[in-house]
């Protein structure tokens, strides 16, 4: 995967970071449905907070955008912390990802080299999110915050 791919953190699938399991088939696996509410829902949430701002964006405006009820948008993610986490989570997956992939971050050569190849990965990965990036790394600090990891 390329920096520049890893921006929007699209094509993971998301992690249960609100805790509940996914609905089932009889083998074993998230309902395909289920998936892609989910995705539309982290989508959405992401282009919002792009464009509005953190703040200023609520999980009814997020539901209206999906076209879903508000109780719809609250089973897959409780709240808006929870979607900044999973943010924080699909960014981090891919940084582990990329720090395996040599031809994303240079593992052989001097330690500037390898600590410029990472700082480059994550400004492009967060370079379409700078609006609502700062609210991550503002309430990291607090540890009884929702959003410290």
């Amino acid at each position: 995967m390329s920096a520049r791919k890893a921006s929007s953190t699209n094509g993971r699938k998301a992690s249960s970071a609100n805790g509940r399991k996914a609905p089932m088939t009889p083998s074993g696996k998230a309902t395909p449905k289920r998936e892609q509410t989910r995705a539309l829902i982290y989508e959405t949430a992401l282009r919002l907070f792009r464009s509005e701002g953190y703040a200023a964006t609520t999980m009814r405006r997020i539901a209206r955008e999906c076209d879903l009820s508000p109780g719809a948008a609250y089973y897959h993610f409780p709240s808006k912390d929870v979607l900044v986490l999973e943010f924080y989570m699909r960014s981090e997956a891919e940084l582990r990802d990329a720090l395996l992939d040599p031809e994303e971050i240079p593992a052989n050569g001097d330690l500037f080299d390898r600590l410029r190849g990472l700082l480059e990965f994550r400004l492009h990965q967060f370079a379409e999110h700078r609006k609502f990036v700062g609210v991550i790394h503002q309430n990291a600090i607090e540890p009884g915050n929702p959003l410290s990891p």
